[in-house]
């Protein structure tokens, strides 16, 4: 507890204290209010204290060094806080007591000089209970931050109060961060309350244009903003829709034109005024724009023009009018069909570019050159779908065919009478395959055409590589300014009810390709021939095969074999799997055996290399190919001529660093290698790499010449020399010198021969 000095002098100071104790309360009021610097006034302040509540503000006296007496505060009951008047906390505010001084300094009637006098109080206990307070003066709150020295930490003040000091005080400088955060809040954080001290705050322009454009504003701070000197701010707030009908109707009248438009193009009117504009010259053209201007405002959905205005407007006699009509949102289904015949062109395109679906998928597709993505695009549900499915007009029925999924109303449009409604089926990007093949055989050549591009566009997209999921992908495209956003400038995808572009690859069965191949329509044949297989299966990407479709080899032999030479051409191009089969097959024509030879893909030629079917002069051109195991398939393969061995050979022959073992064991067995090559093997030295394989391979090809065996009957690997003594080139003293060997099946293969050996 804080001890005070009381100063008792004697006999004196009891005299003042009696007279004290019979003062009237006015005047003792006034001496105990004079502050603790007198005795007199602290002695006041405590009989003041015990004819109000009946006890002292003190509980002991006791004398301390030099005959000082300290007084020892007695503590202030919930009761007696809550009794207090302001002439009791003006009486506390100057106590001797801090906590008589605090309890008056955390008051919420805590007058205004004494918040003065305890903003400046010793203690800090004091002071902090005045800086939170919020009954004190602003004007103390900012003395108090004066007295702060700048850059220091205290929490002696109450720092939302600080924050908004310039809303209260006039010489404070505002805060044109938090304004703005004031200005755009939608009632969350702040109350209509702010928005009015902040409008008589005299705001920057931003301020005031966001305080025009937030629909949270009061009615009054917009009636204000109506008289501001920019045009800008006049046009937000009139169209606001929280500002009054009749006071919209009043800007109507401003002398700025612009001003003018926004209002009519933004604004909320009544059914009546919306409809006097067609026949105004001068509003007409930004009645047009209000009803084309998109489900967006400002990142609000609008909401207004009935369809009762929308009905008597698509009857106008003026044509922009009605073509506007054409493109608003809500246009019923019924009117559309209307003026899908309209006698004007401009109004039937409107219709048509109302409903299409010419969307930014084309362009990320890389199917269309849009440099800007008009954002306008009608939403319909299943009920407007089935309505202009069954429309008279062929020309919506077509509109529509791209924005089904296929179910029963693309089924019935597959079967439409109109051939322009089939091709645009036939485009659909989610047609299921029997659909398409259904008009891949169409009667009508533009449906087959479009089919035949459908399938095309398809096996394109499968040949490239595989995209990964694409966040936000409509931020590569230029958006229009109303698009709604999240915070952090994000689109809102919840609003805005667009999410990533579809899937690029069709959900299509596994035998699409081989039943797209029999079809009759040549074009689709010949896209099917020509698909050799995704490009991550190319570059052996793991399990990119099992989202492939692959052609059968079955199908692409059949291919080749079709009546159309351009087909045929298609499937001799081939580089996919099934033309790795297909080329290893020796009923596969010459002709295709020949183009295979020239394929880009090793695999097909190793397919061509190995094929007894190829013929010699592919074989020798084949030897001069770079990929090694195309040179091992044509080492191995019988057919190939013998010069066309001999060239392989002699690559080898003095590059003995560099020469692939694999294709040197081939030539070994092949019956048409050089016997030089077989010989100089032979007589090779003994090491550790291959030599099993190579003295293996010798022995068994039966062109082995009599010197290379004779070599072989001497090798350390007992099968070698068995195969040595069964074969039919061995001379006779090497079959004798088997005949002793200390295997006994090569004793065996020996004397089979007809030679005598040990048993």
């Amino acid at each position: 507890m804080a001890a005070i000095d009381v100063g008792d002098r004697g006999p004196k100071t009891r005299g003042i204290r009696r007279s004290i104790q019979k003062m009237p309360d006015s005047a003792l009021r006034r001496l105990a209010m004079k502050g603790p610097q007198d005795w007199d006034s602290r002695a006041a302040n405590e009989w003041y204290w015990v004819r109000r509540f009946g006890h002292p503000l003190f509980d002991e006296i006791i004398t301390g060094v030099f005959a000082n007496r300290y007084l020892y505060a007695n503590q202030i009951t919930e009761a007696e806080r809550r009794g207090l008047t302001r002439d009791d906390l003006d009486v506390l505010a100057r106590s001797p007591s801090p906590m008589a001084r605090k309890v008056a300094a955390e008051h919420q009637s805590c007058p205004p000089e004494a918040a003065a006098l305890l903003s400046e109080d010793y203690d800090a206990e004091v002071r902090k209970a005045v800086g939170h307070n919020p009954s004190t003066p602003a004007a103390v709150i900012d003395s108090m931050r004066s007295g702060i020295r700048r850059g220091a930490a205290t929490d002696e003040i109450d720092a939302h109060r600080a924050k908004f000091l310039w809303m209260e005080l006039d010489h404070v400088a505002p805060d044109h961060e938090l304004a703005l955060e004031i200005a755009r809040d939608p009632r969350i954080r702040y109350t209509d309350e702010h928005r009015r001290i902040l409008a008589s705050r005299r705001p920057s322009a931003a301020a005031r244009t966001a305080l025009a454009e937030n629909h949270a504003t009061p009615s009054e701070v917009l009636l204000k903003l109506l008289e501001d000197s920019s045009g800008s701010i006049r046009a937000a707030a009139g169209a606001n829709s929280s500002l009054p009908e009749s006071a919209r109707l009043r800007v109507l009248s401003d002398k700025d034109e612009e001003v003018r438009r926004s209002v009519i193009v933004r604004g909320s009117f009544s059914d009546a005024v919306v409809q006097s504009w067609d026949n105004e010259p001068s509003s007409r053209g930004h009645l047009s724009t209000r009803l084309q201007a998109g489900p967006w405002i400002w990142g609000n959905h609008r909401y207004w023009d009935s369809e009762a205005v929308l009905r008597a407007l698509a009857l106008s006699p003026h044509v922009e009018t009605r073509a506007a009509v054409a493109r608003h949102e809500r246009t019923p289904i019924d009117v559309l069909e209307q003026l899908a015949d309209d006698e004007a062109e401009w109004v039937r395109k409107w219709v048509e570019d109302a409903l299409e679906e010419q969307v930014a998928h084309d362009r990320y597709l890389g199917t269309g050159d849009l440099s800007y993505i008009w954002w306008y695009r009608r939403e319909l549900d299943e009920a407007e779908l089935a309505q202009l499915v069954q429309a008279d007009n062929p020309r919506l029925r077509e509109l529509v065919a791209r924005r089904l999924d296929d179910g029963l109303d693309l089924q019935r449009l597959v079967a439409d009478p109109e051939s322009s409604v089939r091709s645009s089926v036939a485009d659909h990007p989610w047609i299921g395959l029997d659909n398409l093949i259904k008009l891949a055989e169409d009667p009508d050549e533009d449906v087959r055409r479009s089919a035949a591009w459908h399938v095309h566009r398809v096996l394109r997209v499968m040949r490239e590589p595989r995209p990964g999921k694409i966040k936000n992908w409509l931020k590569r495209q230029d958006l229009h300014p109303d698009i709604p956003q999240e915070r952090g400038g994000r689109l809102d995808m919840q609003r805005v009810r667009l999410g990533n572009p579809r899937d690029r690859r069709p959900v299509w069965p596994d035998d699409a390709l081989d039943r797209l191949a029999r079809v009759e329509n040549e074009q689709v044949r010949r896209m099917v021939a020509s698909y050799s297989g995704s490009y991550d299966v190319s570059m052996d990407k793991p399990y990119a095969a099992l989202h492939d479709r692959n052609l059968s080899p079955e199908c692409l032999a059949q291919l080749l074999h079709d009546s159309s030479a351009d087909v045929r051409s298609e499937a001799m191009r081939n580089s996919g799997p099934a033309a790795v089969k297909v080329a290893a097959d020796p009923h596969t024509p010459l002709e295709a055996l020949i183009r295979y030879g020239r394929s880009r893909a090793s695999a097909v030629r190793c397919s061509v290399a190995a094929n007894p079917a190829t013929p010699g002069p592919v074989l020798a051109n084949l030897a001069k190919d770079p990929d090694v195991a195309v040179l091992r398939a044509v080492a191995g393969n019988q057919a190939t001529p013998g010069e066309a061995l001999t060239v392989l050979a002699e690559d080898y022959e003095d590059d003995l660093e560099d020469r692939d073992e694999k294709l040197v064991l081939e030539l070994l067995g092949n019956p048409s290698s050089p016997a030089a090559l077989l010989e100089r093997e032979a007589a090779r030295k003994s090491d550790s790499w291959r030599e099993h394989e190579r003295g293996l391979r010798l022995a068994r090809n039966p062109s082995s010449p009599d010197a290379a065996l004779s070599q072989l009957a001497f090798s350390r690997w007992t099968d070698v020399r068995e195969a040595v003594a069964g074969h039919p080139n061995t001379p006779r003293e090497t079959l004798e010198v088997l005949a002793l060997d200390e295997h006994s099946r090569v004793r065996r293969a020996a004397t089979s021969r007809g030679i005598t050996g040990i048993e």
